[in-house]
């Protein structure tokens, strides 16, 4: 085995096998299934990345990579469908001589592969054309391995110890790889091909192609992410097509076009508009924005609704999926594992092995302060939208306990304002939009202590409270309409006189748990703008 480590007078070095422009990613996502490439088609990584197809969080193919007589095919395009939903590759042949002798010129075949992800199955048709005057015989291999390591595991959290892998079974045309994990989940990954193999082993498929002159030849196959599943009969590439066809069409029913004399606006609108659609996840309670691949491709509660906020007039449906998830999950009891407190809305939602087992905090996690003022914001602002009065009254009880949340529990120390102080183990230390370790800190670079009030929250729940305020009136209840105006109003004198920083002329980044002022310009009292809470004067 070789040594990645090097050593040389003193120095170290890491054995370089592959340039690192070999390692352009091409993304592809469905529902709960996602599949970083290399722009080969291939998964491949080059050291310990992120390559794989994952499905809830598990990688359920480590290495999928093609050969043409064991030599990687040379490369014409790579390109993601702009709508993002199919993968297709432009290869050509290597120079290579077969085993009987022949010698197959550099260019005389031509590759395509098309892939794509349709829920938890990834799908690919390769297409082999023989542009020459004689027959060519060679073989094309497909190498697969599944290592079923949690996507906490790779992003660098050491396990203890994990669960076992299961004997492989091999059939004419399918291999099933199995990982009985610690949660008792039998995770499978079952790969078909729809032709069967001259050879095929646990890790490996060796195809005999034999193409006449102007012959063309496919074959397909699928990639089967399975929980607690058998391996289920493979369809077609071109009904599996046809279902995703169908299935992006109506995703995309209701969507809006925006074009305007610009061509370089309109693809970069265009392109976004794909981008949203590809990180849109119907879930039981309707559609919701995933946070993005890899590492968020999951429900995160703060950026839903920030995305649901800032394309609410032209997809108010997103909104209403947002809402009425987090309401779904709104925390009932307080739970310090979880940093859950009665009324609070979820930071983020996860699935897999470490989630289930409670090694991470984050199966269902609410460390976030923010969350659960902006949950209020967006339910407002959703009925300003669409005047749903009908499902206003479905979510009050849920805004109601936001309320009551935001006075019971996010405010710490009794000072009027809204703090975090985290208490699940392994739990986020920083709780707001910036949630590194090192986000909130004085001009000396101390870093502040909890409990910590950050700027841009209190502006988000003078907001909430504007917005509870004016939800209380459309529903008839008057005394609440006027005690959370009034508590607004009180939120905004008080911001006033803590926040300001005369000698930075902006509102400090935080207050700390020694009720010391943050005094340092940042992004988030921009925040301030937007929800009403900077003074005029301030605001200038």
């Amino acid at each position: 085995m070789k040594k990645d480590l090097i050593t040389f007078e003193d120095e170290f070095y890491i054995r370089v096998t592959s340039s690192l422009a070999d390692a352009q990613a091409r993304v592809l996502k469905d529902t709960e299934s996602f599949a970083i490439f290399n722009q080969f088609g291939d998964i491949r990584p080059i050291g310990f990345e992120d390559q794989g197809l994952f499905s809830e969080g598990c990688r359920y193919l480590s290495r999928y990579d093609f050969s043409i007589q064991r030599h990687n095919p040379l490369l014409l395009s790579s390109n993601i469908k702009e709508s993002n939903d199919f993968f297709t590759v432009d290869m050509t042949n290597p120079d290579f001589e077969t085993p009987e002798g022949d010698f197959i010129r550099r260019g005389d075949i031509h590759l395509i592969r098309i892939l794509f992800l349709l829920e938890e199955h990834m799908y690919e048709q390769l297409i082999m054309n023989n542009y020459t005057n004689r027959t060519i015989r060679f073989s094309v291999f497909y190498d697969f391995e599944a290592d079923y390591i949690d996507l906490f595991e790779l992003r660098g959290i050491e396990r203890k110890c994990r669960g076992q892998m299961q004997e492989t079974i091999v059939n004419e045309n399918s291999v099933r790889m199995s990982y009985l994990g610690l949660d008792s989940v039998l995770r499978s990954t079952c790969i078909i091909f729809s032709d069967k193999p001259d050879t095929i082993e646990k890790n490996q498929a060796e195809f005999h192609i034999d193409l006449k002159p102007k012959q063309k030849r496919k074959i397909e196959v699928s990639a089967q992410c399975l929980s607690d599943k058998r391996c289920q009969e493979m369809i077609s590439y071109a009904q599996a097509r046809q279902k995703k066809y169908s299935l992006d069409e109506e995703l995309r029913h209701d969507q809006c076009f925006i074009e305007t004399s610009n061509s370089q606006f309109n693809d970069w609108i265009n392109q976004s508009r794909a981008d949203l659609f590809m990180l849109l996840t119907k879930t039981s309670y309707g559609l919701y924005p995933y946070a993005g691949i890899p590492w968020y491709s999951t429900i995160f509660g703060r950026d839903g609704i920030i995305t649901a906020l800032e394309t609410l007039w032209i997809y108010p449906h997103i909104a209403r999926g947002v809402i009425y998830y987090l309401a779904a999950y709104q925390a009932e009891h307080l739970v310090s594992e979880q940093d859950a407190e009665p009324g609070k809305i979820l930071h983020e939602s996860r699935k897999g092995e470490m989630a289930a087992l409670k090694e991470i905090p984050f199966g269902c996690y609410y460390g976030t302060v923010d969350a659960t003022a902006l949950f209020i914001i967006l339910s407002g602002y959703y009925f300003n939208r669409t005047a749903d009065k009908d499902f206003l009254k479905t979510i009050w009880p849920n805004i109601e306990k936001a309320v009551q949340w935001i006075d019971e529990y996010g405010d710490i120390n009794r000072d009027g304002f809204i703090e975090y102080s985290h208490r699940a183990d392994g739990g986020l230390s920083n709780q707001g939009w910036k949630d590194s370790h090192d986000s909130v800190f004085h001009q000396n670079g101390e870093f502040a202590q909890s409990p910590i009030a950050l700027c841009e929250v209190q502006g988000y729940v003078y907001e909430a409270k504007i917005m509870a305020s004016h939800i209380a009136d459309i529903l008839g209840l008057k005394t609440l309409v006027k005690k959370w105006h009034r508590d607004a109003l009180n939120l905004k004198l008080n911001f006033q006189k803590k926040f300001w920083s005369q000698k930075k002329e902006t509102y400090g980044l935080a207050i700390d748990g020694k009720n010391r002022l943050c005094e340092v310009r940042s992004s988030n009292a921009g925040q301030c703008l937007f929800t009403g809470i900077a003074r005029n004067d301030h605001a200038r």
